[in-house]
């Protein structure tokens, strides 16, 4: 999951190399309200959240990760873009207060959308925070040296290895990942 605007070079590079280590179909999801939750509920491995300024204020990508996190199935794994732009300390106020923070017509989209299922905004908001606000970040530098791009890779291929085994074995919430 990301802002493809802000971070499209980085996310292709991560897709391709987990294609190639996890041998299987890796996704970038879309901005397309039609097609968001087949895109989660098409994740077999894992979600990644790659951490740039504007990735949390689109009602999609929102969407998208509060039924990653809800579904409680598969390992999250937020990686952080150097020279993103995004800033740790303003992620739980924002998702805390999307309702102040998000264009009128994302705000509208994300209460339509949640309402389906009988969410509200301040169930995600809430949900979201505990679990990214708490998630330790890959670092990836997509500048960085051969050496520390692949390193950066394995680190996420490590998270979502373990994660699958503490969540199949039920020793570890989703929410602690």
């Amino acid at each position: 999951i990301c802002a493809s605007h802000e971070c499209g070079g980085p996310a292709r590079l991560i897709q391709r190399r987990l294609e190639d280590e996890l041998q299987c179909e890796v996704v970038i999801g879309s901005n397309d309200v039609n097609t968001w939750r087949g895109e989660v509920d098409s994740a077999t491995r894992g979600v990644v959240l790659m951490q740039t300024q504007s990735v949390l204020r689109n009602a999609v990508r929102l969407l998208q990760l509060f039924e990653a996190v809800q579904q409680r199935h598969h390992p999250f794994v937020c990686v952080h873009v150097v020279g993103g732009g995004y800033d740790f300390g303003t992620v739980k106020p924002l998702l805390l207060s999307l309702s102040n923070e998000l264009p009128p017509g994302q705000m509208a989209t994300l209460q339509t959308e949640l309402a389906a299922h009988g969410n509200g905004v301040g169930q995600l908001g809430s949900s979201l925070s505990d679990t990214i606000c708490h998630t330790i970040s890959v670092f990836f530098n997509p500048a960085a040296s051969d050496v520390m791009v692949e390193a950066a890779i394995k680190d996420i291929l490590d998270k979502l290895e373990r994660g699958a085994e503490l969540l199949q074995t039920g020793a570890i919430a989703l929410t602690v990942l």
